[in-house]
């Protein structure tokens, strides 16, 4: 797609559509979707501190929209993901038009859950876009311009820095991508490059602590795992089973709480 195809005037009024489609939840509501973690994203920059599961980054990325009641903030997340679909389409050779974009972001819209995420002061929207981001570097770099590779790379390590679950699924998916260059000539399936990939994921590893340590001087990730884990474990029944079989014991402290345990991993 040549610059002057991005410049034809009939781009604006699709992306007019394309980002209202994708920011109705927030317009209808008044104000962008708010979750009850987003004051701790918010709090960060503020308060100088890193918080369990709380980036430090995005906090930051939340603080540049308060002035303006975060409608830049989602409305910066909605033209991601506006962009990349436009991106996708046309590395797939499906189509470069603008109302084929809009009407797959229209789709989207009224199908899936994508607008809620997108409108929401919240880091989710950024495991599907990252997740987009490393298929396109692995198997469509050729067809990128720079800029758009840098951007994609970009992508890659703020989503990363902004949520810890993010490293963990990239790096998979970037292991999962060097097994199948691996395989690829044997099963005949085609072979990924591995270097853009494993440079953006790298990326993020040295930007989460180096961004914690620029708004919280703490050179650290993003605190917290642990917690979602023990709450697994307490879901599962797990924690209660060990609790029944080591009980009484004066070294493990949850055995005052054994009775109290709650059901669930968000209680």
């Amino acid at each position: 797609m040549s610059w002057r195809t991005y410049r034809y005037p009939v781009w604006a009024p699709a992306g007019v559509l394309m980002l209202l489609a994708l920011l109705w939840p927030a317009l209808w509501n008044g104000f962008p979707i708010v979750f009850h973690d987003t004051g701790g994203y918010l709090a960060r920059p503020f308060e100088a501190t890193l918080s369990t599961g709380r980036s430090a980054i995005y906090g930051a990325f939340l603080a540049l929209g308060t002035e303006h009641q975060f409608w830049p903030n989602v409305l910066a997340q909605a033209g991601l993901v506006a962009w990349l679909v436009v991106l996708l389409l046309r590395l797939h050779c499906i189509g470069d038009g603008p109302w084929l974009a809009t009407a797959l972001v229209l789709l989207l819209c009224a199908l899936t859950g994508l607008p809620w995420y997108t409108a929401q002061l919240m880091p989710d929207i950024l495991l599907p876009a990252s997740v987009m981001a490393l298929a396109m570097l692995a198997f469509h770099a050729d067809g990128l311009r720079r800029w758009e590779t840098a951007v994609l790379a970009a992508l890659i390590a703020a989503a990363i820095a902004s949520h810890m679950s993010i490293l963990a699924l990239a790096s998979g998916l970037v292991g999962l991508l060097g097994l199948l260059r691996a395989l690829g000539t044997r099963i005949k399936l085609p072979q990924p490059a591995i270097a853009l990939p494993a440079l953006a994921v790298a990326a993020g590893l040295l930007l989460a602590p180096m961004s914690n340590f620029a708004i919280s001087r703490q050179l650290a990730f993003t605190p917290g795992g642990f917690n979602f884990v023990f709450g697994r474990l307490v879901q599962v029944g797990i924690a209660d089973r060990y609790l029944a079989d080591h009980c009484p014991n004066a070294q493990i402290r949850l055995c005052a709480y054994r009775t109290e345990l709650p059901r669930t991993a968000d209680d």
